[in-house]
């Protein structure tokens, strides 16, 4: 213990799996807390898992991905070609293994085997502009990315082509999805959240609306449940909006630091974290 986790767990049955900057992914009973397996990455650990089936998929700090038995820890294969180090939640869907790394790339994996299957790189040139920190979200056959280069992405899912690119609304590395709406939300670096429709081959807007936000930066994923959005933010704001309007339902401040990505437990109800070590429950109550 006393190492940093900067990864948000995965918890699939009675199984909690999450890495920490000493390299080490573990897995521990959600019953007991008793350990059931620990291994050594070959690089520290900044990303968050994602489990799909009976694999945990994590990406380390050298760039590498390794995919993991769930049951026992064991290595079913590592990819190494990646060369920036790997901080997202990758997404698992149809066979592959989504995720941004900073080196100026976003990444297909073949799920069962690591294999590359499509590198798409057609971001800004510079690492730092990189689409590596947003959690990367999938509506039908369209990966949405967003980064530091203020450009909201859409990625064909098979072949890794661009479908359309759109910037002018200075989104950052913040989005969400809306499944039922087919809707993607995307938070800018300034005042506002837009919400973009899924279902197109062009960028097309359905709201932008003003919120309390202020300057922001955070990379935190929108998180929805039940039809509404939850935003954290930096300046220690918990606020919740109307997917379907982007009206503002409610906010609330629970820390004089940065809130990361929450997780909402229904459309009233969030549990958050805060850099100053305290865990919160939030319950909406009109």
């Amino acid at each position: 213990g006393g190492h940093a986790i900067h990864s948000t767990p995965a918890v699939r049955g009675s199984r909690v799996v999450f890495g920490s900057v000493d390299s080490m992914i573990t897995c521990l009973s959600t019953k007991s807390g008793a350990l059931h397996w620990q291994i050594k990455a070959p690089a520290p650990v900044l990303s968050s898992p994602v489990i799909d089936h009976r694999r945990v998929y994590m990406g380390c700090g050298d760039g590498s991905v390794m995919a993991l038995n769930l049951r026992n820890g064991k290595v079913k294969w590592i990819f190494s070609q990646g060369s920036g180090y790997i901080e997202t939640r990758p997404v698992s869907i149809d066979g592959k293994i989504l995720y941004g790394a900073w080196d100026g790339s976003f990444y297909a994996l073949n799920a069962r085997s690591g294999k590359l299957e499509w590198k798409w790189q057609e971001g800004l040139p510079g690492l730092l502009y990189s689409p590596a920190a947003c959690w990367p979200v999938v509506h039908d056959q369209q990966v949405f990315i967003v980064a530091p280069d203020r450009a909201m992405t859409s990625i064909d899912l098979k072949t890794g082509k661009t479908i359309w690119r759109k910037t002018g609304h200075k989104v950052r590395e913040s989005i969400g999805i809306w499944p039922a709406g087919n809707s993607i939300i995307a938070r800018t670096m300034q005042d506002t959240v837009i919400s973009v429709d899924a279902t197109s081959n062009e960028f097309k807007l359905n709201w932008k609306q003003f919120t309390s936000i202020d300057y922001d930066i955070a990379p935190n994923a929108l998180i929805e449940a039940e039809g509404n959005i939850f935003v954290s933010t930096d300046g220690g704001t918990v606020i919740c909006l109307e997917a379907e309007s982007g009206n503002t339902l409610w906010e609330y401040r629970i820390s004089d630091g940065l809130v990361n990505t929450l997780a909402a437990i229904d459309g009233s109800t969030v549990v958050s974290t805060a850099t100053d070590g305290k865990v919160t429950l939030l319950k909406y109550q009109p």
